[in-house]
């Protein structure tokens, strides 16, 4: 009998909610082979009430289901269960999930925002306060900051959060955080203490002259709100107000991108324990509740995922002492210090390590510097607290002697979101190459998608985050993460429709103002989309729609009238012909870049429309597109299918975005391949290369595809894997050819926007793709090329784990596949043409070898390819 599984609200995985009417998602697990829903019913129970069944429901909806019951009030507490009916007949209620709502209403707070006096940049700020209570049956923390906070509560630190409240546009959102402490509340004295530092709030972001503080506040401030239940339900609420006192303590500095400075004679003892003597503490101001919207949480928070041990430790040409993890990651170290106290020691960190020392170039004025010193004790256990960044190699200045080498171990700090996509093959290049997307993708999620983590930057860039966010989705449950961060892009939106260039917007001087953009715009409407294929989420798409529509109206009126506004384009940015301290100047005009970004962003609108059921922007969007594909027909294409800029970028564009006329695609494709083929490698920015190996795979030229994922040279894939890479590069050639640093001043080795070739392997070589919202859908359809002899994928979709695994050899080609209850698959074999339906349950399939097509590329490739070289396509 079916059963369900993995129940939970919205995105979150504990069960606390910031929302009154919060939408289930479950899995099913133990039907029969073709198992489908044919209904489904919830129950809900209040503690100490008995279960309330809600109508049942008929239909196949499993994932974000809408609420069924009453809204939840702020603080609700409540049981869901949920049943499910199928061919099989109708199975048993589900575990219960405890959902717990947060504080839904402004007016549920009765807390102060408190604020320590400010006596310079990158301090960090003690906080605290006594209180005394009887004995509680419950105690729930409600808190959240201007800057970035830690908790502790009677001397025990509260949860494992890091850098809370995490990133948010925070004029218009601000995150709390909820925790239980019921077991950390003491009848009696109590205490609560707080570290508060600068943080995304007000330290220093962006690297124009020297960086930007103060973007969203000059004070950082804090807000905590704690109910405390007694056994007879009166409750005590203890919150941030003038009882509180500020002072310092060991962290002396701390900046996100300078490192953080903590001697530990400094750090008052027992100063967040009750008790302690704060009169020499200074008050705290108070300040209003901060005016922005405060949201609950939407996804899991920044914490400290796991631990690297060291690999080797190095001696580099001047002497120096290297610690290499042997992998890059975003975090810091923890070390065990022991010896004289006062010594200093001394942490720099580089991705990379440039004639034997230190790369610290890339880092342009990001210091990554932290120093401790040893206290009386002699001995110490330390980490930061509120800093971070991308690194492999650690220099260790220790002159004392007093580092503890076995137990120096490097820590990864992200958002702990849930692994859900698997690779391996055959080559293992190709597998080192997809991990490296793992590794790469989960270190540049703090909250919201970054481009890098390691110079002055570590923004939410939006172009970058657009076009990665499938590969993210498909192989991490980011559909919180993405959720929020879309949110955040409406917000910061300007009111002519275009997003800032970085989500939370941070001012990018001389970079773009007020204006339409090309290509990196287009996340307004391109991330959207990927929530609705990758996890199947219609709300988030209709509450995006305005801003969608917005953004399709901003750039359209800026290419039908000409292109009027002044100012920076990235254009096909990183193409490798760009100059490197130029790369928006490659060989694809930005204006056609920019047309064909607003064709795809007008069809992506329409189509959402229509989804949501908005008709009168489906048309509008529809007629947009309409003139803007006569717009692109008329000013950029010839008669015989040239696209101006010629170049690789503008053919696959504009293939992928169905920009040009159907009697205009068969020679644009043949002038495509001839281009590939007269370089022999990729020549297109980021945006390009999306698009190119797509067209190549969907137009029956995948062998083209894998004649330049074979490409060791640069630009291509391989260089960075068989040069050590663990991630993946901003550049294709941030190692030039002679292994010295790329003479660019934007160079980053943990940048995952070329990354999106991970999740093309999957759904090509693998053979795993959505082919409808959340993966209810799946298809099955792997090309096997570039040698691989076998090739195993597996997908974790809000339907449960599919499963495809197919090998190839001499005789015949083998096909494994497992689709989860719920979903279903169409399955077509190489070289075939028959699409097989088949439901959940495991399958197999079988050809003949003689019917896999081969890959083998014996066209001409490079300089000497010529017009009459091949002949594609007539249409």
């Amino acid at each position: 009998m079916p059963h369900v599984t993995a129940l939970r609200a919205e995105h979150v995985t504990d069960g606390v909610v910031g929302v009154a009417r919060p939408r289930l998602s479950w899995q099913v697990a133990g039907g029969t082979d073709g198992w489908v829903q044919s209904a489904h019913q919830a129950r809900i129970r209040r503690p100490g009430e008995p279960w309330r069944e809600a109508p049942p429901a008929t239909g196949p909806d499993q994932v974000l289901v809408a609420w069924p019951f009453e809204p939840l009030a702020s603080r609700d507490v409540v049981d869901v269960a949920v049943r499910v009916t199928g061919p099989d007949g109708t199975g048993d209620w589900s575990a219960p999930l405890r959902i717990e709502a947060g504080l839904l209403e402004r007016g549920d707070w009765h807390a102060s925002l408190v604020l320590p006096a400010r006596d310079g940049d990158d301090r960090c700020s003690y906080l605290r306060r006594d209180f005394v209570v009887g004995d509680v049956v419950r105690a729930r923390l409600y808190t959240t900051a201007h800057g970035v906070y830690e908790l502790f509560l009677n001397g025990v630190r509260v949860g494992e959060d890091r850098l809370a409240p995490g990133w948010t546009s925070y004029r218009h959102r601000l995150r709390y955080q909820v925790h239980d402490v019921t077991d950390l509340v003491h009848a009696g004295a109590n205490a609560i203490g707080a570290r508060l530092a600068d943080g995304w709030f007000a330290g220093r972001l962006g690297w124009w002259q020297g960086g930007l503080r103060h973007t969203s506040g000059d004070r950082t401030g804090l807000v905590v709100q704690l109910e405390l239940t007694a056994a007879d339900g009166t409750v005590t609420v203890v919150t941030s107000d003038g009882a509180w006192r500020a002072g310092s303590g060991g962290i002396a500095a701390t900046s996100f991108y300078d490192g953080e400075t903590f001697v530990a004679d400094d750090e008052p003892a027992g100063w967040d324990r009750p008790g302690f003597d704060d009169s020499r503490w200074r008050p705290v101001d108070l300040g209003p509740l901060p005016p922005a919207r405060l949201v609950g949480p939407q996804f899991p928070a920044i914490r400290a995922v796991a631990a690297v041990a060291v690999r080797a430790w190095l001696s580099t040409p001047s002497g120096a002492t290297v610690a290499d993890l042997g992998q890059v990651i975003t975090g810091h170290v923890r070390l065990r210090l022991r010896g004289r106290p006062g010594s200093v020691v001394t942490l720099r960190f580089a991705e990379v390590l440039d004639d034997g020392e230190l790369g610290v170039r890339p880092q342009r004025t990001a210091r990554n510097t932290d120093r401790v010193t040893v206290g009386a004790a002699g001995e110490l256990v330390w980490e930061p607290s509120f800093t971070f960044r991308s690194f492999r190699y650690v220099q260790v200045d220790d002159p004392a002697g007093v580092v503890v080498r076995d137990e120096l171990v490097g820590r990864l700090v992200r958002n702990a979101v849930r692994r859900t996509g698997w690779f391996s093959s055959s080559d293992d290049e190709l597998t080192r190459l997809h991990e490296n997307a793992v590794r790469g993708i989960g270190d540049n999620m703090l909250d919201v998608p970054t481009d890098c983590m390691l110079r002055d930057e570590r923004l939410g860039w939006i172009g970058d985050a657009a076009h990665y966010a499938p590969t993210a989705a498909s192989l991490y449950d980011t559909s919180g993460l993405l959720d929020s961060w879309l949110e955040d892009l409406a917000c910061d939106q300007r009111p002519n429709g275009s997003p800032t260039m970085v989500v939370p917007a941070v001012p990018l001087e001389p970079f773009p103002g007020d204006y339409p953009v090309a290509v990196f715009s287009d996340a307004a409407c391109m991330a959207p989309a990927t929530m609705v294929e990758r996890f199947g989420d219609l709300g988030a798409l209709a509450r995006q729609l305005p801003s969608m529509a917005a953004w399709v109206r901003c750039v359209s009126g800026e290419v039908l009238a000409g292109f009027p506004s002044p100012g920076f384009q990235f254009g096909d940015w990183l193409d490798p012909t760009a100059p490197p301290d130029n790369p928006e100047n490659g060989l694809t005009e930005y204006d056609v870049v920019m047309t064909l970004g607003a064709i795809r962003s007008a069809r992506l609108a329409a189509a959402a429309a229509a989804s949501v059921g908005d008709e009168a922007v489906r048309g509008e969007m529809s007629s947009v597109l309409d003139r803007l594909l006569a717009f692109f027909d008329a000013r950029y294409t010839t008669a015989d299918g040239l696209v101006v800029s010629d170049s690789q970028t503008a053919y696959a564009l504009a293939l992928a975005v169905g920009a040009l006329a159907e009697g205009k695609r068969g020679a644009a494709l043949d002038r495509l391949v001839l281009l590939l083929r007269r370089r022999g490698k990729v020549q297109a920015g980021y945006p390009g290369t999306y698009a190119l190996m797509d067209v190549l795979a969907e137009r029956g030229l995948v062998h083209l595809a894998y004649r330049l994922l074979a490409y060791d040279g640069i630009p291509g894939w391989r260089w960075a894997v068989r040069r050590g890479a663990t991630t993946f590069w901003e550049r294709w050639d941030s190692l030039v050819a002679d292994g010295s640093l790329n003479p660019g001043d934007m160079l980053s080795f943990n940048h995952p926007v070329f990354a999106g070739i991970a999740d093309w392997m999957r759904r090509v070589l693998g053979g795993l793709a959505p082919a409808a919202p959340g993966y209810r859908v799946v298809r099955v359809a792997p090309r096997p090329g570039g040698g691989v002899t076998w090739a195993t994928v597996a997908q974790d979709t809000p339907y449960g784990r599919v499963d495809v695994a197919w090998r190839l050899d001499d005789d015949e080609f083998r096909l494994d596949l497992a689709v989860p209850p719920g979903a279903s698959a169409e399955v077509v074999l190489p070289g075939a043409d028959e699409v097989r339906r088949v439901g959940s349950g495991a399958h197999s399939f079988a050809c003949p070898a003689r019917q896999v097509p081969r890959d083998a590329d014996t066209g001409p490739w490079g300089a000497h390819a010529h017009v009459a070289a091949e002949r594609v396509h007539d249409a």
